[in-house]
């Protein structure tokens, strides 16, 4: 599985963003996760790691499953930090198999954190009640085992790998 996550654009004043929340001449406005038309996002740098939320079951029914999720996602985490290209801060959350749970970690993660990107949950039936709320909040999000029919129905921001 490769992964990747780009979060240079409009909204950083490394990548030419002069705080103008109105947009700039070629129409981006602020925050917007596309380069300037016409520019290739080349120039961009990233002073902070890009924090990362994860929200795997790490203790409960699903616990043998978030486990090894976990596992993976480090492991992706370390090999793409060799590159030395960019950074990744990952912020952990536990759903403990439980939706009003997982609610909880992806309020906590968006609302305080300031994550870019969820991966997570561990169940459907957990995604059914968290992914709306990263849609809402315009957060991608990244189900790794997701598998019940309609989870990427929820919207546009939400993901499965298959």
């Amino acid at each position: 599985m490769t992964w990747s996550s780009s979060s240079c654009g409009g909204g950083s004043p490394a990548c030419g963003d002069d705080g103008d929340d109105a947009g700039d001449a070629s129409g981006q406005t602020r925050g917007s996760s596309r380069p300037p038309a016409g520019g290739s996002g080349a120039d961009c740098t990233l002073d902070d790691p890009v924090k990362v939320g994860v929200v795997f079951s790490q203790t409960e029914g699903a616990a043998v499953y978030g486990a090894t999720q976990l596992n993976g996602v480090q492991l992706a985490e370390k090999d793409i930090e060799q590159s030395g290209e960019i950074s990744y801060e990952l912020i952990v959350e536990d759903d403990a198999s439980d939706p009003a749970q997982g609610i909880t970690a992806f309020e906590k993660l968006i609302n305080a954190d300031k994550v870019s990107v969820i991966i997570g949950p561990t169940l459907s039936n957990t995604a059914f009640s968290t992914d709306p709320v990263a849609q809402d909040a315009g957060v991608p999000v990244l189900g790794v085992s997701n598998t019940a029919e309609g989870i990427t129905d929820i919207g546009d921001f939400v993901f499965r790998n298959r």
